[in-house]
Order: structure tokens, then C-alpha cells, then sequence
């Protein structure tokens, strides 16, 4: 009964000594896993140090960055354009001004812009042909500037200004720059009406007058004629020859290109807004109209 009881123990002995020698070889490659590892990990960090130290301060632009700064200005601006329109969440033109640097807020008149900037703007504006008018006596001058007329109401020039260069400046500053020799007309200081029954025969005269160098007929009435449309229409008789003179054009077959004035609704504009519009018609329509002009701005002069 002994002997097989000491092969029992012997068994276990033996199985017990197995295993402590299996978790002693499973303990000792852990260990060399773990230790290879770390050095693995050590120069891991160590490379990526030497990147961080290599790498520029500046991060690498974004893609899409690159992509809009390469687009045309005028696609952007339209692109702009659109957005601005767009009913858009709150924040969300802040979040593409960051991210694309493109600004599509109203832009409010900087702080930094200097008032003499602003001043210069709008003294270009206004001395447009299109907003003003030259006083066509040259002795009537401000600050040795020839004295201009303006073509519209001063609340509409603001207007226009600020649709035409997007700055949103109120309508005090606006005026407080309007420079001096830019005047709001009055029949007396003018000379004569400024409206555009006035203007338009006087535009449609002076095409005459061009037209003379082209056209011999034309020429052989016209070089007596005055320069200016009001010196003919305060002579009676000297209007009645002009006006037959102008009858006989309208037999001929010419084509003429000229200029008035009209008055225009135009989208943002709370008044109708006085706009130079070219025309073309045939030299008999021109007659007729310019004739039924000048008996109403007789009227007038």
C-alpha cells in the first residue's frame, strides 16, 4: 500500500515543479517583450522630438485655403455675393471667415480708415460726370475749384455711394466731406434749368453740333449757330431758322447715337434716380423728337 501512494507523490511533485518552470519561462518573455518594447517606445520618442524640433513654427495652410486663394477675384466676389444674400445660422460667417478667410459680413467702415481717405472717396464720386455737373460759367469757382452741380438729391447720392463701394458711413459724415465747389444748383446761379427738360435738348444740340463735321449739309446751318442751346432759343428769329434747318434732316437716311436723360426706379433706391442712357434712332425720329424738346424747354430758358 505504500509504493503506490509514493508514485502519487512523486507524480505531483513532478507536475508542480513543470509548472513552476513554465511560469518562470512565460514571466522571464514577458519580461523581455516589455523591455524590448520600451526601448522601442524610447526611440519612438526620441524621433518624434527630432521631428517637432525640424518641423516650421507655421502650421502647412489648409487645401482648401489654397484652393480659394486661387479662384479669380471676380468669382469670388460673386461667390461672396451669393452668400451674403443667404439667410445663414448665426455664427456661421464667422466660422468661414476663419476658416477660409473670407469675410462676408456687412462691412462697417473701419476704424483704422482714415477720415482722409474717406474724404477723398467721396470727392471722386461726386466729381463723376454722372453725379455732377460742370457750372458752365468757369469764373464761379470755391477754393480755385471749378464750382459742380449735383444731379440728384443729396439723401440719393448717399445711397448710390454706399451701394457703389459697400462703406456704410451715415449720411451726416457723408456730407460733412462733401467738398465746397460741390453745390446743389438753383435756376439763378446755373444760368439755366438743370432738369431733364432742359438737359436733353441741350445734350441733343451739342450732337448736332458733332454731327456738323461729318455731314456738309449739317455743316453749312450750324457754323453760324451758337455753341450753347440757350443763346438760340432767347432769339426768336434766329430759332425759327434753325428749327427749319432741322426740318430738312429729317429726309436723311442717318442713323444718329446720342445720350439723355432719364428717369429710372432702380432696386435699394426709395426715389427715382436720374440715369444717362444711350439711344439710337434714325435721323428723322432724332429731329422730331429734338424739335417737340426745345418748344417745351422755351418754356423754360
Amino acid at each position: 500500500m505504500s509504493i503506490p501512494m509514493l508514485v502519487s507523490t512523486n507524480l505531483n511533485d513532478l507536475r508542480k515543479k513543470e509548472g513552476q518552470r513554465r511560469r518562470r519561462s512565460n514571466l522571464a518573455k514577458l519580461k523581455n517583450e516589455n523591455s524590448e518594447l520600451r526601448h522601442t517606445i524610447q526611440a519612438l520618442r526620441k524621433e518624434i522630438s527630432k521631428l517637432r524640433t525640424s518641423r516650421p513654427s507655421t502650421p502647412p495652410p489648409s487645401p482648401t485655403k489654397i484652393f480659394f486663394d486661387h479662384v479669380s477675384p471676380n468669382a469670388k466676389k460673386r461667390a461672396i455675393l451669393r452668400l451674403k444674400d443667404e439667410d445663414l445660422p448665426r455664427g456661421t460667417p464667422q466660422q468661414i471667415r476663419n476658416k477660409f478667410g473670407i469675410n462676408i459680413s456687412k462691412n462697417n467702415l473701419s476704424s483704422k480708415t482714415s477720415q482722409s481717405t474717406l474724404k477723398s472717396q467721396i470727392e471722386a464720386f461726386l466729381c463723376r460726370d454722372d453725379i455732377t455737373k460742370l457750372c458752365p460759367d468757369k469764373k464761379k469757382q470755391v477754393d480755385g475749384q471749378q464750382v459742380r452741380y449735383c444731379l440728384n438729391n443729396m439723401k440719393i447720392l448717399h445711397q448710390q455711394f454706399e451701394l457703389e463701394t459697400s462703406i456704410d458711413v451715415d449720411y451726416v459724415t457723408f456730407t460733412r466731406h462733401v467738398p465746397p465747389y460741390i453745390q446743389k444748383p438753383n435756376h439763378d446761379s446755373w444760368g439755366t434749368c438743370l432738369c431733364i427738360v432742359c438737359l436733353n435738348p441741350q445734350l441733343k444740340y451739342e450732337k448736332i453740333q458733332q454731327l456738323k463735321h461729318k455731314y456738309s449739309n449739317i455743316k453749312n446751318f450750324m457754323n453760324s449757330a451758337p455753341t450753347d442751346l440757350y443763346d438760340l432759343v432767347s432769339d426768336e428769329m434766329k430759332i425759327k431758322e434753325f428749327k427749319d434747318n432741322l426740318a430738312e434732316l429729317e429726309k436723311e437716311k442717318i442713323v444718329v447715337t446720342f445720350c439723355e436723360w432719364q428717369k429710372k426706379k432702380i432696386p435699394d433706391y426709395k426715389a427715382p434716380i436720374s440715369t444717362k442712357v444711350p439711344m439710337s434712332l434714325l435721323m428723322k425720329e432724332f429731329v422730331q423728337k429734338f424739335l417737340s424738346e426745345i418748344d417745351v424747354s422755351s418754356f423754360f430758358y
